[in-house]
């Protein structure tokens, strides 16, 4: 929702000369529509079947950074940790709002309605927790601060 997940795993995707998949943009490609577009045309019922289908799609990929839509780890039915090492990026919901633009939110169905998007944030910030590798704050840090705390986590836990 906004986080700044797609940059962080650009970023990292670079640094690892691995591939680099959105499944946000997955989804717009193979529809070709948006995904607010999706939302308002289809709902978030089949958008939610169709972050599924490339839940399977993924699950064969190795050596990939993927950066999953907000909705991902909450509806699919199997954990996100299969498809590898997980990384929350936490923050709160007013600075995610903040550094948003007008347009960036209007993108985002499920920003609409600040009081409905801080109630699912708070919902969702425990499921993204339990299904993480490692959760990284990134209040004050610049993405390469990030990636270094990041390459410090993987190290500490052992995990490719």
């Amino acid at each position: 929702m906004g986080v700044g997940k797609s940059t962080f795993a650009k970023h990292i995707s670079t640094s690892l000369n691995r591939l680099y998949i959105d499944t946000d943009q997955l989804i717009e490609t193979s529809y070709g529509a948006s995904v607010s577009d999706i939302f308002a045309s289809q709902g978030e019922a089949y958008f939610r079947k169709m972050e599924s289908q490339v839940f399977d799609f993924l699950l064969p990929t190795h050596n990939a950074c993927l950066s999953l839509g907000g909705g991902f780890p909450i509806y699919t039915q199997r954990s996100v940790k299969e498809l590898g090492v997980v990384v929350y990026l936490r923050d709160s919901i007013d600075n995610i709002l903040s550094r948003l633009s007008d347009e960036q939110i209007a993108q985002r169905p499920l920003l609409q309605d600040r009081q409905k998007a801080t109630e699912l944030f708070g919902t969702r910030q425990e499921i993204y927790e339990q299904n993480s590798h490692i959760v990284l704050s990134i209040k004050n840090h610049s993405i390469d601060q990030l990636a270094e705390l990041f390459f410090a986590k993987l190290k500490e836990l052992n995990l490719k």
